[in-house]
């Protein structure tokens, strides 16, 4: 059971109810608490945010969501595939945790890309209009590829003093994103 406030539905940790799905009718986002995990594969269409908080122990499949989602931040415990994310999503955030999947079948329409501090799996393909993109801080394999579309780059502090990030000549990166690069 959760309550309503303005445009958002907060959950808390049950499971969700069919008086929670009518609830989120009238709300465009849902923000589901540190306790939740449960399927949420009945979400209502009208949804474009779905957010898990930081220490979130969700760890279901996110197979099924809503259609016009744009925006998907996923806690520390998760890690499912991720390749069946709706089209219209336009940002992925994976808080810092487990997740260890690879991610070449993104949605194209993704312009926000966070994959928290410990993915390490090499990224072979990134999606088409991807503008923001944060290395992971343990990523250690080779970015062979960097977007075109890309416009801003964060790059793990501990990256400062290298040469090179991830097989890329380091000063090619500074150099191609000019001031649209930073440290974290």
């Amino acid at each position: 059971m959760g309550y309503v406030d303005g445009e958002v539905y907060y959950t808390f940790h049950a499971e969700l109810t069919e008086e929670d799905f009518e609830k989120m009718k009238n709300v465009k986002m849902v923000i589901f608490d540190q306790i939740f995990n449960f399927p949420i594969d009945k979400i209502p269409d009208n949804i474009i945010s779905i957010e898990f908080c930081y220490f979130s122990h969700f760890n279901h499949p996110v197979d099924s969501l809503p259609s016009k989602l744009e925006s998907l931040t996923l806690g520390p415990c998760f890690n499912h595939p991720l390749d069946f994310l709706p089209s219209s999503l336009k940002m992925l955030k994976i808080q810092d945790g487990i997740f260890n999947y690879k991610i070449d079948n993104l949605p194209d329409n993704l312009e926000y890309l966070d994959l928290g501090i410990n993915y390490r799996l090499p990224i072979k393909k990134f999606p088409t209009n991807l503008k923001t993109f944060k290395i992971p801080l343990s990523y250690n394999s080779t970015l062979k590829y960097i977007p075109r579309t890309l416009e801003k780059l964060y790059v793990p502090y501990q990256f400062r003093d290298a040469k090179s990030v991830g097989g890329k000549n380091f000063g090619e990166i500074k150099n191609y994103f000019k001031n649209n690069w930073e440290f974290y």
